[in-house]
């Protein structure tokens, strides 16, 4: 895409979701290139294939790309939840045992004396709300001098490339290994159906204030704009009213919205605020609980009618999500919502797939089937 549409805007961040601002705005070579850099800055520090960086950080543009480059580095990638206590902060660490690590300025003193316990080295700080932790650098001192080119390195699309801990809900969090393939899986999964009602693919325009660097889904929200040429708007934590100003600023064309609660939170705005126009957006996904019928009339009245809104539920183990659309079956959905949840069908993906599990140094094969 870099090659494509090298000047299209690639990855944007709302206010509070980088620390430099020459991050706020990026295009797709401007993009790449960063990454390129960070790639090489983290295997000039002796990393090797496989060695895993953790990320202790909430939504930024810059440790959005630092994914990106510890996957071309052909390393790993851990992000954490910074809100996870230090016990399980702790248990994580141990799982993983990372190499160096990545954090927000602002979440470092709640980090601090867990890294210490375990002699964790901060290698770089995305500078939002502070200076950089001591011996480490910001982004972009760290970035600076190094190759705009790709790395050399050679990558399998059975390797992992991300390690996402689930929530721990009933056990502490199990460390779900995801490949370069199933991202790619995950983002071609998702592209048709964030792309509806859209002229062209590329003119996808993804808004998210969810998580994107510690929750699954980045794979589905964020890689299908990329595998489509689109664009990504990504801000800092959930609040309505900067949803819904984001929609309007950038053109949102699909909006991931998490809970049904925070899209009734942004509708209530469009209700007080008419002057935010939201009728660019063509899709919008929901998941963990029902949507209020009332909800999805509002925002229809706000977007169009011709909205598509629709639930998504799945594992961080495997995001070929079910899907519920409630424009497909709008007589049970009258007649159950919101008291009643329906998850919808099943993705073709889950019909059979091979799931490839690196353990102890050794590759096994399982055959799953639903």
């Amino acid at each position: 895409m870099t090659w494509s549409f090298p000047d299209k805007d690639a990855i944007i961040g709302r206010e509070g979701a980088y620390g430099d601002e020459a991050f706020r705005r990026l295009s797709y070579r401007q993009a790449d290139q960063i990454a390129n850099q960070f790639a090489h800055g983290l295997l000039a520090r002796g990393l090797t294939r496989g060695d895993v960086v953790l990320l202790c950080c909430e939504n930024s543009v810059e440790g959005y790309l630092i994914k990106i480059a510890t996957a071309k580095a052909g390393l790993v990638c851990a992000p954490i939840n910074p809100m996870m206590a230090p016990d399980m902060l702790s248990a994580m660490i141990k799982l993983v045992t990372p190499k160096l690590a990545v954090v927000d300025a602002e979440l470092w003193p709640a980090a601090e004396a867990t890294f210490a316990a375990h002699g964790l080295e901060v290698a770089v700080t995305i500078t939002i709300w502070g200076g950089p932790v001591p011996g480490s650098v910001s982004v972009t001192d760290f970035v600076a001098g190094q190759p705009v080119t790709e790395p050399e390195v050679e990558i399998h699309g059975d390797d992992i490339r991300e390690i996402l801990f689930t929530s721990g809900t009933t056990a502490l969090p199990k460390a779900a290994m995801m490949s370069h393939t199933c991202s790619y899986m995950a983002a071609y999964g998702f592209s048709l159906s964030l792309t509806r009602g859209l002229r062209l693919e590329s003119d996808l325009r993804v808004g998210t204030f969810l998580p994107m660097l510690y929750h699954v889904g980045d794979q589905p929200f964020t890689y299908s704009v990329f595998a489509t040429g689109g664009t990504l708007i990504m801000g800092r934590k959930p609040a309505a009213g900067r949803i819904a100003e984001m929609i309007r600023d950038e053109r949102v064309t699909a909006l991931w919205a998490g809970s049904p609660a925070i899209l009734a939170g942004v509708d209530a705005v469009l209700s007080q605020r008419p002057e935010l126009d939201a009728h660019s957006l063509t899709v919008i996904v929901y998941g963990w609980a029902a949507l209020a019928p009332a909800t999805l009339a509002s925002m229809k009245r706000h977007c169009g009618e011709d909205l598509l809104v629709f639930e998504i539920f799945g594992q961080t183990e495997s995001i070929s999500c079910h899907r519920f659309w409630p424009d497909k079956w709008p007589e049970l959905y009258a007649r159950t919502a919101p008291k009643h949840n329906y998850v919808g069908v099943p993705s073709p993906l889950l019909l059979k797939y091979k799931l490839r599990v690196r353990y102890a140094g050794h590759y096994q094969s399982a055959e799953v089937a639903n």
